[in-house]
């Protein structure tokens, strides 16, 4: 498996086009250790929690003033020198994005659906550069063969999914998750827009 940890990443406050506010989390009562450096690490912190909750807790710990103004919390990493976002931003509890296992039954399960697979497949591009990713990839063009072997069989060679690099198999099972939310609600999501005001005369 590559290392993940050849990039450094930061949870923090989007304000706007590349303002971003980053915050003193090991300072919350609801830190845990987590390594917020680590996409992995600040996966773990954010998976547990509501993003209104986090904004709760910045402002008990006076980590943003009462009157700043934000967009949303984003995942921002460096990278050939500069600061780049991250698009697919933090996961919450209430995210819904597939879990490994979860996203590994799921596409086992619309196996037989051409349209579903072949898309799944133009998914790869930018970003997917490992070997584990460029394999997992012939998988997935090649899993009628493998349905034909039985449930069981099938399972199995999605394994390898496994082994890829955390950020390729987070950014894949966040793209078909929202995909599969879009064929549930017939919307497109094309990003949060919630703007919070953070004052004293606001509920949040």
């Amino acid at each position: 498996m590559e290392d993940n940890n050849r990039k450094n990443y930061l949870l923090v406050i989007k304000r706007g086009k590349n303002d971003y506010l980053p915050l003193e989390w090991f300072k919350s009562s609801i830190y845990k250790g987590q390594d917020l450096n680590s996409l992995l690490g600040i996966d773990a912190f954010t998976s547990c929690y509501e993003d209104y909750e986090l904004i709760q807790e910045a402002l008990n710990l006076g980590l943003v003033d009462l009157d700043d103004r934000f967009i949303e919390f984003a995942i921002i990493f460096y990278e050939k020198g500069k600061w780049r976002e991250l698009k697919e931003g933090p996961i919450f509890i209430d995210s819904h994005v597939m879990k490994e296992d979860e996203f590994l039954d799921y596409l086992a399960f619309r196996s037989g659906d051409k349209v579903f697979i072949n898309n799944v497949c133009t998914l790869f591009g930018k970003g997917f550069t490992s070997n584990a990713s460029k394999q997992f990839y012939m998988i997935l063009k090649n899993i009628e063969s493998f349905r034909l072997n039985g449930d069981e069989y099938l399972r199995r060679a999605l394994e390898p999914f496994k082994t890829m690099d955390y950020e390729e198999k987070r950014k894949l099972r966040a793209m078909v998750s929202t995909r599969v939310m879009n064929e549930v609600t017939g919307k497109q999501n094309n990003g949060s827009s919630k703007v919070y005001k953070i004052n004293n005369n606001d509920t949040i």
